[in-house]
């Protein structure tokens, strides 16, 4: 676990989240332009969406420079930053982007469910039958509710509704 102080978490994510902006921005340039003159192009909507969230972070960054830093004591005035949950939570996800393709839905939402219920409940039987659970009922959403054609799906494609 490592503490911060409050202003200084928040200034460094009003800071990620605005770089983050301007690359998306920039990468705006290269969609595809107006089929048609005079109509917006596939960029409108996410340069509007853009410009928006950066008029929000523009202002979440100047009202955090304008508060007063707390004492180092002072428990409103620090956040704990836990780095394992981070790291657990960054490999999962890494985890179901790649095997997405690899092994199919169900086992990849399984394994990345498993990993970060049980960093966080603490009890694995607990965690990998959730994990089942809500594969099960992400599955049905997707397959009999929506029905999504999931890549390589392992549950039984013979079922029809």
């Amino acid at each position: 676990m490592i503490r911060f102080s409050r202003k200084w978490a928040d200034l460094a994510t009003a800071s990620a989240l605005i770089a983050a902006v301007v690359f998306f921005f920039i990468e705006t340039f290269s969609l595809a332009a107006s089929p048609m003159r005079g109509y917006p192009g596939a960029a409108f909507l996410p340069r509007l969406i853009l410009i928006y969230l950066s008029i929000f972070l523009a202002i979440q960054f100047v009202t955090v420079m304008l508060k007063p830093r707390l004492p180092a004591g002072d428990p409103d005035g620090e956040v704990e930053f836990e780095l394992v949950d981070y790291l657990v939570t960054i490999a999962a996800i890494t985890w179901f982007i790649l095997a997405l393709g690899m092994v199919g839905f169900e086992p990849a939402v399984f394994v990345m469910i498993a990993a970060l219920l049980v960093r966080r409940i603490g009890k694995p039987v607990l965690s990998i039958a959730s994990a089942a659970l809500a594969t099960l009922v992400l599955w049905a959403v997707f397959v009999i509710a929506l029905n999504v054609s999931l890549p390589m799906a392992f549950l039984p494609r013979f079922i029809s509704f």
